[in-house]
């Protein structure tokens, strides 16, 4: 099945599938936290085990083919200091975040890249797979999310949710 897409944003430091693998189990484990919720009420143990499977196969069903992989892009203006790297680490991703430096796509500069995924959009129950490139004073900010038929602006709240941790919004 050809790959749907809302918009064209390229990846910044992983490959377009791992971004969309990550944003399918992401969305799989929400299926198999809400089945297994929902059979527990219902069945006891033995109903939140099979609630859970289900959930997880219908949500990884969903996130796959019935969803299209949104993107959003920004540039931001800001130091990559030691509070700053605290505030996004700790504040932004919960310290669940992939780090290391390199010299990202054709720069001659060394960069911390940071990889996570973060809840955002409805109640932030949608999986965004957000990607940093930090320069020393700039810092390159791309947002990858799955979209249903009610779009929830996930990416896009996934970037002002990152401005306001660092101080950015007024």
């Amino acid at each position: 099945m050809a790959r749907r897409r809302v918009n064209e944003v390229p990846s910044a430091v992983l490959s377009i599938d791992d971004v969309e693998n990550l944003l399918v189990e992401g969305i799989a484990d929400l299926g198999a936290w809400g089945g297994g919720l929902g059979g527990g009420l219902g069945g006891g143990l033995a109903g939140r085990l099979g609630g859970a499977s289900g959930g997880r196969s219908g949500g990884r069903f969903g996130g796959r083919y019935l969803t299209r992989l949104d993107g959003a892009r920004q540039t931001l203006d800001v130091e990559r200091s030691d509070e700053n790297l605290h505030a996004v680490r700790a504040e932004y991703f919960g310290n669940r975040v992939q780090e290391r430096v390199g010299v990202p796509y054709g720069a001659t500069v060394d960069a911390v890249l940071m990889v996570g995924v973060v809840g955002s959009g409805a109640a932030s129950m949608n999986p965004c797979v957000v990607q940093l490139v930090w320069f020393e004073h700039e810092l390159h900010v791309t947002a990858h999310a799955k979209e249903g038929l009610i779009k929830q602006r996930t990416c896009a709240k996934a970037l002002q949710t990152l401005a306001a941790s660092l101080g950015l919004t007024g």
